[in-house]
Protein backbone atom coordinates (compact mmCIF):
# COMPACT_ATOMS: atom_id res chain seq x y z
CA UNK A 1 0.00 0.00 0.00
CA UNK A 2 1.28 3.17 -0.75
CA UNK A 3 1.72 5.87 1.91
CA UNK A 4 -0.90 9.53 1.31
CA UNK A 5 0.58 13.09 0.62
CA UNK A 6 -0.28 15.89 2.47
CA UNK A 7 1.74 18.63 0.78
CA UNK A 8 1.92 22.13 2.71
CA UNK A 9 3.56 25.73 0.80
CA UNK A 10 5.62 28.23 3.14
CA UNK A 11 5.81 31.82 0.67
CA UNK A 12 8.14 33.07 3.36
CA UNK A 13 11.02 30.05 3.07
CA UNK A 14 9.62 28.89 -0.23
CA UNK A 15 9.46 25.52 0.63
CA UNK A 16 7.52 22.81 0.91
CA UNK A 17 6.50 20.40 3.82
CA UNK A 18 5.89 16.82 2.91
CA UNK A 19 3.42 15.46 5.46
CA UNK A 20 3.80 11.36 4.67
CA UNK A 21 0.54 8.89 6.24
CA UNK A 22 1.13 5.52 5.56
CA UNK A 23 -1.60 2.70 6.72
CA UNK A 24 0.60 0.66 8.69
CA UNK A 25 3.55 3.73 10.65
CA UNK A 26 2.79 7.22 12.09
CA UNK A 27 2.89 9.77 10.28
CA UNK A 28 6.47 11.56 9.29
CA UNK A 29 7.45 14.57 7.00
CA UNK A 30 10.35 15.50 5.15
CA UNK A 31 10.81 19.29 4.10
CA UNK A 32 11.57 19.75 0.27
CA UNK A 33 13.13 23.26 -1.50
CA UNK A 34 10.81 24.42 -4.36
CA UNK A 35 13.48 22.85 -6.69
CA UNK A 36 13.50 19.52 -4.98
CA UNK A 37 9.50 19.46 -4.62
CA UNK A 38 9.51 19.37 -8.36
CA UNK A 39 12.00 16.14 -8.67
CA UNK A 40 9.56 15.05 -6.20
CA UNK A 41 6.41 15.57 -8.39
CA UNK A 42 8.56 13.53 -11.47
CA UNK A 43 9.20 10.87 -9.43
CA UNK A 44 5.50 10.78 -8.01
CA UNK A 45 4.93 10.70 -12.01
CA UNK A 46 6.94 7.33 -12.51
CA UNK A 47 9.26 9.56 -14.82
CA UNK A 48 12.49 9.23 -12.02
CA UNK A 49 13.44 6.64 -9.55
CA UNK A 50 13.90 8.28 -6.25
CA UNK A 51 17.44 8.13 -6.14
CA UNK A 52 18.05 9.65 -9.69
CA UNK A 53 15.18 12.18 -8.72
CA UNK A 54 16.07 13.36 -5.46
CA UNK A 55 20.16 12.31 -4.59
CA UNK A 56 20.59 15.06 -2.17
CA UNK A 57 18.35 13.81 0.06
CA UNK A 58 19.30 11.06 2.55
CA UNK A 59 18.34 7.54 2.29
CA UNK A 60 16.15 8.28 5.28
CA UNK A 61 13.85 10.69 3.84
CA UNK A 62 13.68 9.13 0.37
CA UNK A 63 12.38 5.88 2.28
CA UNK A 64 9.95 8.45 4.19
CA UNK A 65 8.89 9.69 0.51
CA UNK A 66 8.53 5.81 -0.76
CA UNK A 67 7.09 3.87 2.38
CA UNK A 68 6.19 6.10 5.36
CA UNK A 69 8.73 3.77 6.94
CA UNK A 70 11.43 6.13 8.86
CA UNK A 71 14.39 5.35 10.97
CA UNK A 72 12.29 4.98 14.43
CA UNK A 73 10.05 2.64 12.86
CA UNK A 74 13.05 0.57 11.46
CA UNK A 75 14.00 0.57 15.24
CA UNK A 76 10.66 -0.29 16.49
CA UNK A 77 10.15 -3.07 13.75
CA UNK A 78 13.99 -4.85 14.76
CA UNK A 79 14.26 -3.73 18.10
CA UNK A 80 16.12 -6.37 20.41
CA UNK A 81 17.68 -7.96 16.79
CA UNK A 82 21.17 -8.41 16.69
CA UNK A 83 23.42 -6.38 14.14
Amino acid sequence: MSPKYEIYYSEATNHYLVKVTSPVFRPSQVVLSADQYMRFRAWLSGSKMIQEALPDLSADDREILMTGCGPREWDEMFKGEDE
